[in-house]
């Protein structure tokens, strides 16, 4: 498993783990670039968001696929 920065091409992967979790999702293209994602033989396991705003931040979008949760994974999370 590995970390990785979303890009547009996870675009539509991520907005179908969040519909799928009932999170909002209708706005992460505005936000893809603050996307990390947990990778698991090229599928995207978990991601989670931080939303940007000046000296601000909005924590946002944490899902983890029902098959890995309760498995410790590490933070999603990082220094960006």
């Amino acid at each position: 498993m590995k970390y990785r920065q979303a890009t547009s091409a996870d675009l539509a992967e991520i907005e179908t783990l969040l519909k799928d979790n009932n999170l909002p999702f209708s706005d992460c293209s505005e936000h893809i670039e603050n996307f990390i994602l947990k990778v698991e033989k090229n599928r995207i396991i978990g991601t989670g968001c931080i939303e940007i705003y000046d000296r601000h931040a909005l924590i946002r979008s944490i899902v983890v696929v029902q098959e890995h949760r309760g498995k410790k994974l590490q933070t999603i999370f990082y220094n960006l």
